[in-house]
Formats: C-alpha cells, sequence, structure tokens
C-alpha cells in the first residue's frame, strides 16, 4: 500500500491508501413541518425538514404528545386517537450518515380535538357561516336556509313530486371542512328517496363520499360519510339520484360532525382522488372496456365510462341475467400507469351483481389481487375502498366476479375510479 508523510512543523502524519474523503455529520436547516388536521380519527404528516451533510441520509420518526414519545408512533404518519385528545403533537426526526446523526423537532400542532356536532360550523345559527342553496322548489316561509339557522321550527317544505335535485353547502373560501357524519330532521317520517353526498373544492368537480341511502327513514336520519377521512371540502352536497321529493314532512334542520379547524390547504388532487385524470366523466378516448360479456338491449360497455348516466341503452350497460365466472376489464392504455385505490358502481336499482374483486396487471394476463371480494351493486351509488393500500401502478384494471349471478334488471350507469396523481 502506498504511503504518504506529510511533516507540519514537528508533526508528522501518515497516511495510507491515499487521501481520505470528506465527511460530515447531519445538521438541519430547516426544521420538520406537520400537516393535516390535529383531530382524532385523522392522520398527520411529519416531513423530514431540510438537512446539510455527506449523503446518503436515512431518516427516523418519533411522535411526541405533550412532548412525551408516543409508543410504537414512529412512521413519518399518525393516526390520532383518543388518547391523545387535549395534547399538542410533535414530531422528531433524525437524520444518520457514516458521519453521525442530528435530530430537529417540528413545532407543535393545537391541542388535538374530536369531530363534534358542537364544533363550529357543525349546529345551531350557521348563516354567518354557510351559504346554502338549492334548485328544488320549496314551500312555506324561510326557504332552504331554515336547515342551518339552530331552529327546529316547522316553517318550510319540498315540493312535491320533484327529481334530481341538489342541497349544497358552501363554508366559503379557504374553508376545506373535514366532516365525517350528518343528521337530517324533518317533523316527521317521511321518506325524500335516494339521495347522495358529494365534496368539491371548486364547486364543479365532485367526490363521491358516501354510497347512496334514504332520506327521511325518520325524523332524524343520521349519515355516515364514510369515505370522508382525512379530507376537507369547501363544498357539501346533497344529490337526489332515485325517487322523488314528497311534500308532507316540515324540514328543520341539519347537522354537520365537524372538526372545527379546516384544513389548512386543498390537497386533494395530490393523494388519491376522484378528481385526477381518468377517474370521471367521459373517458372514452383513453381507457378500452372489455368483458367476457356481450351487454344486451343494444347497450356498450364504453357506457360505463361516458360519464353518462341516464338508464337507456346509449348511457347505460344491461348485463345478461345469470350469469357466473365473468369479468370486467378497463385498459388504460400503452405506457399509461394509474395507481387505483378505490371506485364507484353506479346502477339504476338495489339489485346486486354477485360478489366482485378488484385485480391489476400489466401485462393482461397476470393478475394481482388489491381487493377481497365484495357484492358489487346492491344500491344506486355504492363506493369501494378495498384497494385502500395500493401503491403499485397498472395499465390493467379487471373486476372479476367470484361468487353469485349477475342480474340483468338494473341499468349499470357508471364506474368511476379513486387515482392516485
Amino acid at each position: 500500500m502506498p504511503t504518504l508523510s506529510l511533516r507540519l512543523g514537528l508533526a508528522s502524519i501518515a497516511i495510507f491508501g491515499g487521501f481520505p474523503s470528506a465527511s460530515n455529520p447531519p445538521e438541519n436547516t430547516v426544521v420538520p413541518a406537520i400537516s393535516g388536521v390535529p383531530t382524532v380519527g385523522l392522520t398527520l404528516s411529519c416531513s423530514t425538514g431540510i438537512w446539510t451533510g455527506t449523503g446518503p441520509l436515512s431518516y427516523a420518526y418519533q411522535w411526541k404528545a405533550d412532548g412525551t414519545n408516543i409508543s410504537g408512533a414512529t412512521a413519518s404518519t399518525f393516526l390520532l386517537t383518543s388518547s391523545e385528545v387535549g395534547k399538542a403533537i410533535t414530531c422528531a426526526v433524525s437524520a444518520t450518515n457514516a458521519a453521525g446523526s442530528g435530530s430537529a423537532t417540528s413545532a407543535a400542532t393545537s391541542a388535538v380535538e374530536t369531530l363534534s356536532y358542537t364544533s363550529s360550523g357543525g349546529s345551531g345559527n350557521r348563516s354567518s357561516l354557510i351559504t346554502i342553496t338549492t334548485d328544488a322548489t320549496m314551500l312555506g316561509s324561510g326557504g332552504i336556509a331554515v336547515l342551518i339557522d339552530g331552529a327546529q321550527t316547522d316553517s318550510a317544505w319540498f315540493m312535491n313530486g320533484q327529481t334530481g335535485k341538489y342541497v349544497k353547502f358552501d363554508f366559503g373560501a379557504g374553508n376545506y371542512k373535514i366532516i365525517s357524519e350528518l343528521k337530517w330532521y324533518q317533523n316527521n317520517t317521511f321518506s325524500q328517496n335516494i339521495w347522495v353526498l358529494d365534496g368539491s373544492n371548486d364547486d364543479v368537480n365532485w367526490v363521491p363520499i358516501t354510497d347512496s341511502f334514504e332520506l327521511g327513514t325518520s325524523a332524524t336520519t343520521t349519515i355516515a360519510l364514510s369515505y370522508n377521512a382525512n379530507k376537507g371540502y369547501r363544498y357539501y352536497r346533497l344529490l337526489q339520484v332515485s325517487g322523488t321529493t314528497t311534500s308532507a314532512p316540515y324540514l328543520r334542520e341539519i347537522e354537520f360532525k365537524i372538526a372545527s379547524a379546516p384544513q389548512a390547504v386543498d390537497d386533494n388532487s395530490a393523494i388519491p382522488s376522484y378528481l385526477n385524470p381518468g377517474a370521471t366523466g367521459d373517458r372514452t378516448a383513453s381507457i378500452t372496456v372489455t368483458s367476457s360479456m356481450s351487454p344486451t338491449s343494444g347497450s356498450l360497455l364504453s357506457n360505463f365510462i361516458d360519464g353518462a348516466f341516464g338508464s337507456t341503452s346509449t348511457d347505460s350497460v344491461e348485463l345478461p341475467a345469470a350469469l357466473s365466472g365473468q369479468w370486467i376489464t378497463f385498459d388504460f392504455g400503452s405506457g399509461v400507469s394509474k395507481i387505483i385505490t378505490g371506485f364507484v358502481w353506479w346502477a339504476s336499482t338495489f339489485i346486486g351483481q354477485g360478489d366482485w374483486k378488484l385485480q391489476g396487471s400489466n401485462d393482461n394476463s397476470a393478475w394481482t389481487d388489491l381487493s377481497t371480494s365484495v357484492p358489487l351493486g346492491g344500491a344506486v351509488r355504492k363506493v369501494y375502498h378495498g384497494a385502500a393500500a395500493n401503491t403499485t401502478g397498472y395499465r390493467y384494471y379487471r373486476l372479476l366476479q367470484t361468487s353469485g349471478l349477475t342480474s340483468g334488471n338494473p341499468w349499470n350507469e357508471e364506474v368511476q375510479f379513486e387515482i392516485a396523481a
């Protein structure tokens, strides 16, 4: 091995094997940052911050509640539980390289809260917080605004026999509110038929956040927003998708189980969402649909992705009845890879199509299961999140029937996808 001797004054340094490479330990220049709303049931995320030092750097995380380590909370994300209520959350990040390690801690969140009907915007007189509108004809005095005035009075009602109507709630610019449940109050039990609830941040593109449900099945109808976790919206919309309104009950109030602090930014297009390209609308130019079944009544498989919802052969798909072991494949095209984490199935009735599962493939031959088998249909709109853990992009996605029989009765109107950006 070659030896190089250096003499500096009285000191002599012998270096073996050539000159050493410089290595600097990590040093933090921008502290980590927490994103998300500090509310039970929602997930916080922690950035690494910015570090100097010789690469590569590895990072480790430790979440803390009021400065005390939370056992097992060592990932970059953390799901808040009731144990953290009333406590401020921080995230400590340690960076390590061959020369050493360093640590930095984020700023603290506000105290963790629970979603509540008593939070701002949830109940009481909210006429200064929410703008409410509808395209339904209202009778009586007060109009649709009676739903947010905080008073359980009998003064307004829907005109009888209306279809396809909406009631919309606008929380205002920059207020991306997270809601997990709502209550609809009438003075007695009369069905307003079938509705869905959607969220939006531009009043144009809407995200499905519930299955279809019957409104007015009791004087108080409670609806869980099952698919709204960790996503805030400025606009929420009740949309009537089947049947007609009735004038029999007075409309009294609507209340929301809500986070008092709004989501800080509109980030719903940066996470798996129905707002991303290929998810909804007319996608016949970008997706090819094939199936082991031939649609009946002159309908086309492309009607699954045409963005139209009419119960006709030009807008929907009628499947042949009493078939088993079938499949429907969606091809996003050569060179295209989509990460799909869920889908929505729209139909004209509540009749199901047996049990199916979602699969992915990049060659249309070898298939990977992305969900367990679940009943397909059975509601006017059914939202599926069984593939929420999928992080792999595929060109092809396939719905595979695993048990039961198809039904030729409903018009199958549309299939929509939750897609990562």
